[in-house]
Formats: structure tokens, sequence, C-alpha cells
């Protein structure tokens, strides 16, 4: 597979927050809707009272494709993915243009609400959470749960960690349809967060759920190859980076936003990982045993996270079962688990490069010589 340039390629806009106080002409439509809406009320019991009433806020996973708005009868806020507002069958790619992405939404949400909204502008609307994500296309599909392995034992991957906890978090998902890994970075920050997935089973899963539709089916098996890097700005970034006067949204996305998503995205190539040694006595052991691709892959990012991490970390992140059945695994192809951090066996590069279409990820996917493997 051919590296990556160095290169900083357009992130796409996964997910926006807009918030909108509304002209006066429009209040009472905006209360009347707003009373039909779920609200939070402090009542007594005794009397019957109502002391207090706020419009709930309707909240969804950032990983959802619905769009929702949020009225009161002064203020709109519109959160939700630009790609499902846009029409599109799913979010492997997405808008990369600001203006784009928030008049989606806007128009999505006047379709869906009895009075109207103002265009997108910057004296006007407000911010308040943008998600800006990129696609990378890993050469083997095992590397790509050995990736977050590793990328989870950094504290910062190019300072893309944020101020108020910078320490990774590996956390696994799991269901019927979904198993992956999610590396987090920040992940209860107010400022900036970042995270890292397998793109692959994420997008089978919103599929399994009617989510989702797969519309370039050339593409089908290069899905599992994709590696997804996104960028959280929170609330307390959006308020304390504004456009400055006569600077028009979108002018301030292209001067601020990129700038500080490029700072803080994965400007790299490859990562050394284990030894191709253990690797190819796993694969061995595996063909003789007719086991599932999966359980070598997840023995091999064991073996990764040894090398990374040591012993205490792997025992600490794999529950006792899962970590016994793996150790013996290595065991019986002559590597102890206790001595894998101490052993310096030659180690190959696993290589990555960005894509941020669909006929880049063809050709990504069509030129890689590790595919198969």
């Amino acid at each position: 597979m051919k590296s990556s340039k160095l290169l900083f390629s357009e992130p796409f806009i996964d997910w926006l927050t807009l918030r909108v106080k509304l002209p006066p002409q429009t209040h009472q439509a905006a209360a009347d809707y707003a009373n039909t809406r779920p609200q939070i009320q402090k009542w007594t019991p005794e009397t019957g009272e109502v002391e207090w009433s706020v419009y709930a806020r309707e909240t969804i996973r950032s990983d959802s494709h619905q769009v929702v708005a949020r009225v009161t009868p002064t203020e709109v806020e519109i959160h939700g993915s630009p790609s499902r507002a846009f029409g599109l069958p799913n979010n492997v790619f997405g808008l990369s243009s600001l203006n784009e992405a928030a008049e989606a939404m806007i128009s999505f949400a006047r379709s869906m609400l009895p009075f109207p909204l103002p265009f997108f502008s910057n004296d006007v609307w407000h911010v308040s959470r943008m998600d800006l994500t990129e696609n990378y296309y890993v050469g083997r599909v095992s590397d790509v749960a050995l990736l977050l392995d590793v990328l989870a034992q950094r504290r910062t991957v190019n300072n893309i960690a944020s101020e108020e906890e910078d320490t990774a978090a590996l956390v696994s998902k799991s269901s019927t349809t979904y198993k992956t890994k999610t590396v987090y970075w920040g992940k209860r920050s107010r400022n900036t967060k970042v995270k890292m997935y397998a793109k692959g089973p994420h997008l089978w899963y919103q599929i399994s759920k009617a989510q989702a539709i797969l519309d370039h089916l050339e593409c089908f098996d290069a899905m599992d190859h994709l590696l997804r890097f996104e960028v959280t700005l929170a609330s307390k970034w959006c308020h304390e980076n504004k456009p400055i006067r006569g600077e028009s949204f979108q002018d301030f996305y292209d001067r601020a936003v990129k700038a500080y998503y490029k700072q803080r995205n994965l400007i790299m190539t490859s990562v050394t990982v284990g030894s191709e040694e253990v690797e190819k006595k796993l694969r061995e052991l595996f063909s003789s045993r007719r086991q599932k691709r999966s359980l070598l892959q997840s023995v091999f990012s064991f073996y990764a996270l040894l090398q990374v991490g040591g012993y205490d970390k792997a025992k600490s992140i794999y529950s006792k079962d899962t970590f016994r059945n793996y150790s013996e695994i290595l065991i019986s192809i002559g590597v102890n688990p206790q001595d894998v951090k101490r052993i310096h066996l030659p180690k190959r590069q696993v290589l990555f490069q960005q894509v941020s279409n669909w006929d880049m990820l063809k050709e990504a996917h069509e030129t890689n010589p590790e595919r198969d493997l």
C-alpha cells in the first residue's frame, strides 16, 4: 500500500449544534409549539402548584443520524448530523463547508417547525458545538484494532488531548451486531475532545438498525479498513472562539477552526507494532485450528499491547478470563506474556492514509497489497 503524503486534507463536519434568538413576531407561534413538547416542572404535592417549568432538552447520541430541534418561546436550538439533514444515506463522508452544513440543518428544521427560521449568519446564529472528522484507510483489517490498542497507551497524540484531561481512555463497546473499541482523549472536557474508532463495525451497526445505507457497494470490503478520527469543539471552545468583526462564519471556519483542527490532526502515516515473527506463528496456529480471523486479530492486538504497555497494563485492561485465554495462546507458540516487554524482536510498520471521499477510498483499497492479509 502506498504511503500517505503529510498533507492536511479537508475534514468534514459530522455534528453541529446551532442556536438562534427568535424575532418577536414569531414568539407566539414558537410558544404554541413549545407547549406541546416535554417540560421539566417543579410542583408542590400538597397544593398542586407549579413553582417553575423549563422546556426539556432532547439529548441524543452524537453518532445518531437524527436531527433534533429544542424550542422555547424565544429560542431554537438544532443539533444533529448535517449528513442526515442533507439527505446522505450514511455519514462515512460528509460536508466540509460550514455554510452548507448549517443551512442543511436549518432547512431540515424549517420542514419540522410551524414558524420560519432565519438564514445562517454569524450575527443571528450561534454555533455551540462542531465535530470535525476524517477517515484513515489502514492496510490490514487486523491492524485497525491493533492501532487503537497502541494509540490508547499514549497520553497525547500530537497535542490532541485537552488541558482538563489529557489521559487516553480505551472503551470497548459491544452488542449483538456492533463490536469495536473507541479511544478517547479528554472525553469529559467542555473545551475539546478527541476520539478514534473503527468505522466499519459502526456502519454495519447503523445499517442493522436501519439508520444508514451503504450506497457505494464497490467499497463494501474497504469499510472494515477504516479508522475514524474525530475532534469535538465543545461549548467552551465555541464560546471563547468567535468570528471577528466583519468576518463571516465560513471565513471564521476556514481561518480558525480548520487551523485548530490541523494542529490536532493525526499527522502521521505509520505506527511501529509487534513482531512479524510472532504474527507469522499466530497465523500458522490459527490456520491449523480453523479459528476465526477475529480471534487472531484480538490475540495479536493483545500481544501488541503487551509490547507497548507491559504485562501489568494489559492485565488491567482485559477481563480475567480473556487475559488468561490470550496468554495461553501466546504461551502455546513459545511467547511468555510476562517477558514480552523485555524481548526486542524485529517489528513492522502499519501504514495508513487519509481518504476524504469514496473515490479515494476505492483507489486506496484497489492498490493495497496487504488487503488480503
